[in-house]
């Protein structure tokens, strides 16, 4: 490509394409409202969490350019809060970021997650994003939905047997867990047979 034609392109556009040469795991997402595009593992590991958090309603990766002068950086994220948002970056932002975002109306932080602290909330969610296109049968839906009404929270295991439109019961569980039908408890342990399933 020419210089020129490099020229012509934003700082946004160059930050885009350039993520767009970088895979992580997992790669599906259930709440990001654009293309999924991370500069780096921790970027994905922060999305990962976004998408369980159950305050956040949707989220965008890189989704503008801030400036300061002659400077540019793109936030790795924007993140909807139901009526409210804020531009997230996690990987050692420029120091004038957060003034640059509140020069145009953001709000703005800076990685409000430990990811240590909440390393088996990451692993959890990692597991349950692998089944983050899988689509449930409304049949499986409302069977799962009567039995908790009826019982109360069950084990997975105890609810795998109301699943019956699908060879794997537990990427519907996941499923409907990541769309926020059903919970499950992600900070304690990791998921397995005994954890249990409530409605939301």
């Amino acid at each position: 490509m020419s210089q020129s034609s490099r020229m012509l392109r934003s700082y946004l556009e160059e930050t885009r394409l350039t993520a767009c040469t970088h895979n992580y795991y997992p790669r599906g997402t259930v709440r990001c409202a654009n293309s999924p595009l991370f500069r780096s593992a921790v970027a994905r590991d922060v999305a990962c969490l976004l998408d369980v958090d159950p305050e956040v309603t949707s989220w965008y990766c890189l989704p503008l350019e801030l400036q300061a002068g002659s400077l540019r950086h793109v936030p790795d994220f924007e993140v909807i809060c139901g009526d409210t948002s804020y531009l997230l970056d996690v990987d050692h932002p420029p120091v004038w970021a957060g003034e640059a975002a509140s020069s145009v109306g953001y709000d703005y932080r800076s990685n409000p997650y430990d990811l240590g602290i909440l390393s088996q909330r990451l692993a959890n969610a990692r597991d349950l994003l692998r089944y983050a296109t899988y689509n449930v049968s409304l049949g499986d839906k409302i069977r799962l939905l009567s039995l908790l009404d009826e019982y109360g929270p069950m084990s997975i295991k105890d609810c795998a047997p109301s699943i019956q439109n699908t060879s794997d019961p537990i990427g519907s569980i996941a499923s409907m867990v990541l769309r926020r039908i059903v919970e499950m408890d992600l900070d304690d342990e990791p998921i397995g047979p005994d954890t249990r399933i409530s409605r939301v």
